[in-house]
């Protein structure tokens, strides 16, 4: 399991991994890659609902509202992909001091992580509702969070390749 320094901890609020696929897309391998990548046992959720056009669509979901679980799921997107979230950071932040990262669908269930663009292919959304205290900068709070968390992925060799998603 990943592990980040408990004083990190109290960085994050919850963070929350979303995604949709439609009927003819398998929505099971999609909850599959998002178990892997934020650490079996948080609790992955398949919703069915009907689109604004009446088409069926499956929501996938994991909402991660303990904070240590949420800070340890982070590392897992490995030192790569979070050095480029860190160098992109400024744009990644909103003013609810929510760091939002998206991760290209279509790779992820190849078991691949990369930064994804909505407009290039599908993507599993990420929202990160930082704790920021008075005196605090959000920036400052998400840099350190990202720091710790490269430091952790490097010294785990995250991320690990799962056995069982192709």
């Amino acid at each position: 399991m990943c592990h980040i320094h408990k004083a990190r901890i109290m960085a994050i609020h919850h963070l929350t991994w979303s995604a949709t696929a439609s009927a003819l897309e398998d929505e099971e391998i999609i909850a599959q890659a998002l178990d892997w990548l934020t650490g079996e046992g948080n609790g992955v959720e398949i919703e069915r609902e009907k689109s604004y056009h009446g088409a069926i669509m499956h929501r996938i979901s994991c909402n991660i509202t303990k904070k240590s679980p949420a800070v340890n799921s982070i590392p897992r997107m490995g030192e790569v992909v979070l050095n480029q979230i860190l160098d992109s950071i400024e744009q990644r932040l909103d003013d609810e001091n929510t760091l939002h990262i998206r991760l290209d669908l279509n790779e992820l269930i190849k078991a691949r992580i990369t930064l994804g663009d909505p407009k290039d292919s599908p993507t599993v959304k990420c929202r990160i509702k930082l704790q920021v205290w008075p005196g605090e900068e959000c920036i400052d709070v998400a840099r350190k969070l990202l720091e710790d968390a490269i430091i952790s992925a490097r010294e785990q060799g995250l991320p690990i390749p799962p056995e069982s998603l192709d």
